[in-house]
C-alpha cells in the first residue's frame, strides 16, 4: 500500500494523515495529467500513464483504509473507479508498445491487443482535431476554436502563441512563467534519452484525444467539441468551472484563458506540484546526459519518480509512492503489493 496509517489511538491524527494523503495523491494526478497532456515523445507518455496508474491503485488502497468497502457503498464505488482508472491507464500504455515493469496483481492481465483495422479502413483522428459543434452560437464556436488553437499551441511547446492567448491576474505570472517550462524540461529529457539510446522503438496507438493537451468534459471524452461551454456577455465558463484553466475573457474582441489564482487548497498543491516537477526534472535530464541510466526504461520510471517526489513535497507528506517498502527513498517508484481480493 502506498499509506499505511495504523495508529488508531490517534484518530485525529490518522485522520489528518489521510487527509493529507489524499491532497497528495490528487496532485501527483495532475502532475502526471499535465506532464502526459503536454509535449513530449511516446515513451516519455508511456512512463507518465504508468506512474498515473500507480496512483490511482495508491488511491484505491487509501479508500480502504477509510472503512469496510462491504458496508460502505460509496466506499466500494470509489475503490472499483480508482482501479479500473489504473487499468485503462496500465492497458493504454501498454497498447503504445511499452515494455511494462511489474504491477499490482490486483489489476489483472493486460488484455490481448485488437486487431489491425483492415487497410484503407477508417482511423481515429486526435480529439483535439475536431472543434466544432453544430449546435453552437457564434459566441461559443468562437471560444471552442480557441480552445483548439491554445491546445495545438501547447503541444508544439510555442510557448509565446500559449502566453498570448492568456489573460493572466496580478500575481500569477511567475507560476505562468515555470508552468509553461514543463514542455522546454520535457523536450530536454527526450533530447537526452535520444542522445544516450537512440530513437524510440514505441509505435504509439493511442486512443481518440490520448496524447494531445485536451481539456476535461462533462461528456467523458476528450474531444474538444464536446466540451460544455457557458458564454455570459465577455466572459466564458467550460465544464462548469471543473478545471482551473475552465475561464476564458474576451479581451478586444479576442478569448483568452483566463489565469487566477488558486481557488483552494487543492489546486494550490497541484500547482506547486507542477513547479516542483519541473525542477526534479531538469535534474533527471541532467542524470541522464551524465550516463547515470544503463537503459531508457530506467530514466523513463526517473521521470516518474520525479513526479512523485513533487507531489510529495507539494502535499506535505513524505511519503507518496504507491507500495513504497519500508526504508526505500521517499517518493521512489516501486512495485505495490496486491490489494484485498
Amino acid at each position: 500500500m502506498g499509506v499505511n496509517i495504523t495508529d488508531a489511538s490517534a484518530s485525529a491524527d490518522r485522520l489528518a494523515a489521510l487527509d493529507a494523503a489524499e491532497k497528495a495523491y490528487k496532485a501527483a494526478q495532475g502532475a502526471f495529467d499535465n506532464a502526459y497532456n503536454g509535449q513530449g515523445s511516446q515513451s516519455l507518455k508511456n512512463d507518465t500513464l504508468i506512474g498515473r496508474a500507480l496512483t490511482w491503485y495508491a488511491m484505491a488502497q487509501l479508500d480502504r483504509q477509510k472503512g469496510d468497502p462491504d458496508t460502505n457503498a460509496a466506499l466500494k464505488k470509489s475503490i472499483d473507479e480508482h482501479i479500473h482508472a489504473a487499468q485503462d491507464d496500465r492497458n493504454l500504455a501498454a497498447a503504445n508498445g511499452m515494455v511494462l515493469p511489474s504491477m499490482p496483481a490486483e489489476l489483472g492481465a493486460v488484455p490481448k491487443p485488437a486487431p489491425p483495422a483492415p487497410e484503407g479502413g477508417p482511423t481515429s483522428e486526435p480529439g483535439n482535431a475536431t472543434a466544432t459543434n453544430p449546435n453552437d452560437s457564434p459566441d461559443q464556436a468562437a471560444v471552442r476554436a480557441t480552445l483548439k488553437t491554445f491546445g495545438d499551441n501547447l503541444d508544439k511547446g510555442d510557448v509565446d502563441a500559449v502566453k498570448a492567448m492568456m489573460q493572466v491576474e496580478a500575481g500569477q505570472e511567475e507560476f505562468i512563467n515555470q508552468f509553461l517550462q514543463l514542455p522546454v524540461v520535457m523536450k530536454k529529457i527526450d533530447t537526452a534519452m535520444t542522445a544516450k539510446f537512440g530513437p524510440e522503438t514505441a509505435q504509439p496507438t493511442t486512443a481518440p484525444g490520448e496524447g494531445k493537451f485536451t481539456f476535461n468534459t462533462t461528456s467523458g471524452t476528450n474531444d474538444v467539441s464536446k466540451v460544455k461551454i457557458d458564454v455570459n456577455g465577455d466572459t466564458a465558463i467550460i465544464d462548469d468551472d471543473k478545471d482551473p484553466m475552465s475561464k476564458l475573457v474576451r479581451v478586444n474582441g479576442q478569448w483568452k484563458l483566463r489565469v487566477s489564482a488558486p481557488k483552494d487548497e487543492n489546486e494550490r498543491q497541484q500547482r506547486d506540484a507542477v513547479v516542483k516537477m519541473i525542477s526534479i526534472l531538469n535534474g533527471v535530464a541532467t542524470d541522464i546526459d551524465a550516463g547515470k541510466f544503463a537503459k531508457r526504461e530506467d530514466a523513463g520510471m526517473a521521470v516518474v519518480g520525479a513526479m512523485f517526489q513533487a507531489a510529495a513535497a507539494a502535499g506535505g507528506t513524505p511519503q507518496i509512492a504507491p507500495g513504497s517498502n519500508a526504508g526505500a527513498t521517499p517518493g521512489a517508484p516501486t512495485t505495490p503489493a496486491p490489494g484485498p481480493q
